[in-house]
């Protein structure tokens, strides 16, 4: 029942919560192409979707944090726009995509930020 192409319903946990697709992700996967020498040079190809943002929160957060990664948030895309990408740019930073769940037409993709080359 979407109103338009930047407005949707998500449902998630038995409930119904109104999300607003009006930010701008750019999904990121990496391929290599291998040289003469077998040196992998790494080729990234991007795509951007709309998305919808919300918090971490609940056991996520604390599991994750136990392990020494600090999540950020939570995007949602359509999931006929995610093919499985481990990265994606948001607001000018990169982050990498530690767990996805699909929810009948959407994906929720938890993020935390590449700092360093940690996390990744």
């Amino acid at each position: 029942m979407s109103r338009n192409r930047y407005y949707d319903r998500y449902r998630y946990r038995g409930g119904m919560e109104e999300l607003t697709f009006d930010y701008i992700c750019k999904l990121i996967s990496v391929t290599y192409d291998i040289t003469g020498e077998d040196i992998r040079i790494p080729i990234e190809n991007s795509k951007e979707v709309l998305c919808a943002k919300k918090d971490v929160y609940g056991a996520n957060f604390y599991q994750a944090k136990q392990s020494g990664i600090n999540l950020d948030f939570v995007l949602i895309v359509n999931k006929y726009e995610y093919g499985g990408e481990a990265l994606l740019d948001f607001e000018g930073r990169r982050y990498q995509i530690i767990r996805h769940f699909e929810i009948e037409e959407n994906v929720e993709l938890t993020c935390a930020e590449v700092r360093n080359g940690q996390n990744s």
